[in-house]
């Protein structure tokens, strides 16, 4: 099958956000399969990777992606359907896809949309929504927002995880707890990693870590990146690291304790599935995808915005018993989520599109 994806970002140019690298992966996993794939972006930074990407102008107006990235895109997919290079399309994302999704109907082309974020209470949108082959959505609470303004059905089908990337030695486990606690002291070391804004719950971090002894880590980027950095001066267990390597990133998670996603709202939570691959204890908010992640025993779930909810339970974990507990369930659950067998439902669902 000839796949044509598209999707504005894509990791490794973007390591922080799910869209990024469900496109990237489920694309390797295609390829793996003996498809032929094409990821069409517009990522400024590219280097070498082992698949067909594709850069395509972008303009952003706002900070948002522009008209630019679809009309490139629309001009690219014309390229390919002339060549006849594309049997399919799936889209990521469902801002400004209309026109694109309206343009391959005319060529007989399917195309499936993948729904990430959250679904605005919108009948005009889910009119076009609608008019695609297929829809995804990767929550079963993004699966009810789209509902609510579509007529067509959607499918769920989660995000994962590369179980590779995750693989450890005890000593690499071991140098990476003797950095972080030289790096922060010999504390409970609490990770947060994750976009620096407020509907990650970044805001609350700062008021969780007055309410516990333990080291609060922050790793990530976003518009609230100056903020925090100011608060953290005065907080002295609040470390806002910004930016980090992945090397830095993978000490981090290895050296770590505890992880720990305080969301106001989050489709689904990749990150999630990343801590608890890595053998981490897990706390996160009782929001949106995460509770289809966290079952009973394989995390801590606490409401939104609790931020007395979430120093209770760092303070649970300063049990290493707990936390181990936790870190081996955890580890079992992230099972259910490898790239591989969500490929293989993204081709099934493929493969009824164009039927």
């Amino acid at each position: 099958m000839k796949i044509l994806e598209v999707a504005s970002d894509i990791y490794p140019f973007v390591t922080y956000g799910g869209i990024e690298k469900v496109a990237y992966f489920i694309s390797r996993e295609f390829s793996k399969n003996g498809h032929e794939v094409t990821v069409l972006t517009c990522t400024n930074d590219m280097v070498k990777v082992d698949m067909d990407i594709r850069r395509v102008p972008d303009l952003r107006v706002g900070g948002a992606r522009g008209a630019l990235f679809i009309a490139s895109s629309i001009l690219y997919f014309l390229w390919k359907r002339i060549r006849k290079q594309v049997d399919i399309v799936h889209m990521h994302g469902a801002s400004g896809t209309n026109r694109l999704n309206s343009l391959c109907r005319k060529f007989g082309i399917p195309v499936v949309l993948t729904v990430h974020g959250k679904v605005v209470d919108d009948k005009k949108l889910g009119g076009w929504m609608d008019n695609f082959d297929a829809v995804t959505c990767v929550s079963k609470q993004t699966k009810k927002e789209a509902e609510k303004i579509m007529k067509k059905k959607c499918k769920v089908i989660h995000n994962g995880i590369d179980p590779k990337q995750f693989s450890y030695s005890e000593p690499e486990k071991k140098s990476a707890k003797e950095w972080v606690n030289k790096k922060f002291g010999k504390k409970l070391n609490v990770l947060f990693v994750g976009r620096f804004m407020e509907r990650k719950g970044v805001l609350d971090l700062c008021n969780i870590s007055g309410k516990t002894d333990a080291n609060i880590i922050m790793a990530g980027h976003g518009p609230l990146d100056s903020e925090l950095r100011r608060k953290s001066r005065s907080i002295k267990n609040l470390h806002v690291l910004g930016l980090v390597s992945d090397n830095e990133l993978r000490r981090l998670y290895l050296g770590c304790d505890v992880c720990i996603f305080p969301s106001h709202f989050e489709p689904f939570g990749v990150v999630i599935l990343e801590a608890m691959a890595f053998g981490k204890p897990v706390i996160a908010s009782n929001v949106g995808g995460i509770s289809e992640i966290i079952r009973s025993g394989e995390g801590i779930l606490v409401e939104p915005k609790d931020v007395s909810g979430f120093a209770r339970a760092i303070k649970s974990l300063e049990s290493e018993e707990r936390r181990n507990q936790l870190s081996r369930n955890g580890f079992k659950r992230v099972k259910d989520f490898y790239w591989a067998d969500i490929a293989e439902e993204y081709l099934k669902v493929f493969e009824n599109a164009r039927t």
